[in-house]
């Protein structure tokens, strides 16, 4: 019988888990989620950004949007403005919110490489087959 063909897609999703777990350390100490980065990072590229655009940008709903920058307010990571209208408030990222994007993004550039990039220095798609020959790599539930 021959060996069983190594499983891009299983390694795939091993590889995703293994990132999900790296990704939740580096943002846990600085208070952020994958959503509450995302708010942030288009905060702090683009002040005064309404509401409605920064659910367009993020692809979170406008309702979540509110929770997830009030909840980067109280963290201080942003702060809010006074409104250019009584209708649109105005947020910025603080100095605390700029140093943990630039941690963070420092860490995720690590991790990038670290789990994408393959031994060989080659590929995301090489990285993949060269996770789904490891032996003792069953996916964790």
């Amino acid at each position: 019988m021959d060996a069983p063909r190594p499983s891009p897609t299983l390694a795939l999703l091993l590889r995703a888990r293994a990132a999900e777990l790296e990704l939740a350390r580096v943002f846990d100490p600085h208070g952020l989620t994958v959503r509450k980065h995302a708010v942030l990072r288009a905060i702090a590229a683009t002040p005064g950004l309404s509401p409605r655009e920064l659910a367009r940008r993020t692809g979170v709903d406008v309702h979540g949007i509110a929770t997830l920058v009030r909840a980067l307010v109280d963290a201080g990571l942003v702060r809010q403005r006074e409104p250019r209208s009584v209708h649109t408030p105005y947020y910025a990222a603080t100095e605390r919110g700029d140093r943990a994007l630039d941690r963070v993004d420092a860490e995720l550039a690590r991790l990038d490489v670290e789990l994408f990039l393959g031994d060989d220095g080659e590929s995301l798609a090489s990285a993949l087959l060269i996770e789904a020959q490891r032996p003792g790599q069953e996916p964790q539930d």
